[in-house]
């Protein structure tokens, strides 16, 4: 029975925060077993298209769930979209500009940052982000229409506290905790779990044969919701409470030890 394996990225398959920006040559030969073998593969990350690294890219995935679940890629084909609501975002963007703040908008291929925006440019630089999609002048009346998920660059606590303030019952956020000054928003109304069920849907393959591998907050929806659920031994304890099994950090190719022993064994 053909299988559906969804891998978050960061801190699952990479780690960035540690200089890791490549897959390992065992991860990536357990990942291509598994397509050998009729399954197929999905990244399922909190980034954007856009900020998808190239070697990801390049690699072969079966389709991408991006923004936490706001965009459904299928191969080349969108089957979901679930932007944010667009006086939010003016109202988002007002607010950070009065207080400084530093912000991106997500768009479905692209992304956008003003081109006075110094200090999230260093960030998404220092973790050598893509920029052939990366927009720094844009039409802002346009983009704001159809932006899935912001992301801010923060200098001190006052402008964190402002942050959370625009968290509501329709908009969560992400905080990574190995990146102190980083904040993200994006809808409720679309998560990694929902959005591997809409997946599961669209290709006919039953919840039983579903399977993630994740280590941060945005993940455990999803890792509540698949049939077989692996946290990675750098996940924190929450997150490996809630999966079936806890295998090795990212650094130690915890995937690949996944794979063989619960999925191909």
């Amino acid at each position: 029975m053909k299988k559906a394996v969804f891998f978050d990225i960061d801190g699952t398959l990479l780690d960035g925060s540690r200089g890791m920006f490549a897959m390992t040559d065992t991860t990536r030969r357990a990942i291509r077993q598994l397509q050998k073998n009729g399954d197929l593969v999905f990244l399922a990350s909190g980034r954007p298209y856009a900020f998808i690294y190239r070697d990801l890219l390049d690699f072969g995935f079966d389709g991408f769930i991006l923004m936490n679940g706001a965009c459904i890629k299928i191969g080349k084909k969108v089957i979901y979209r679930q932007t944010l609501p667009v006086d939010f975002v003016r109202s988002v963007c007002a607010v950070c500009r009065e207080h400084q703040i530093e912000y991106l908008l997500e768009g479905e291929d692209e992304v956008y940052l003003d081109a006075n925006f110094q200090r999230l440019s260093d960030f998404y630089e220092s973790f050598q982000m893509p920029q052939t999609r990366l927009r720094r002048e844009f039409p802002f009346d346009q983009i704001v229409q159809r932006t899935f998920k912001m992301e801010f660059g923060l200098k001190s606590e006052e402008q964190l506290a402002i942050c959370h303030a625009f968290v509501g019952e329709d908009i969560d956020y992400m905080r990574d905790p190995r990146l102190k000054r980083h904040f993200e928003l994006y809808s409720k109304k679309a998560t990694k779990a929902t959005a591997i069920l809409k997946t599961l849907e669209y290709l006919g393959i039953a919840l039983e044969n579903s399977y993630a591998f994740g280590d941060g907050k945005n993940d455990m929806e999803m890792l509540g919701t698949v049939k077989h659920s692996f946290a990675m031994g750098n996940a924190a304890a929450e997150v490996q409470a809630i999966a079936a099994h806890v295998v090795p950090a990212v650094q130690h190719d915890g995937v690949a030890s996944g794979i063989a022993q619960y999925i191909l064994a």
